[in-house]
């Protein structure tokens, strides 16, 4: 038996919301892509250093 009337929680900030919904604000929502735009560019840039130690390491097996 629940005392609290059924809800979500926000995505970003973890209040209660409507159920079915994401986010409590407009504000909420945009934090919370700005996260996901800044883990998926230092995302693509620690692969981008993997790519490139991969091929430098398989350059210097290949000379070595």
């Amino acid at each position: 038996m629940s005392l609290l009337p059924e809800h979500s929680h926000c995505l970003y900030c973890d209040d209660p919301i409507e159920p079915g919904e994401e986010y409590c604000s407009e504000e909420c929502r945009r934090a919370a892509e700005g996260e996901a735009n800044r883990e998926r560019r230092r995302n693509m840039l620690l692969f981008g250093i993997a790519a490139a130690a991969l091929v430098a390491l398989t350059l210097l097996a290949t000379m070595g």
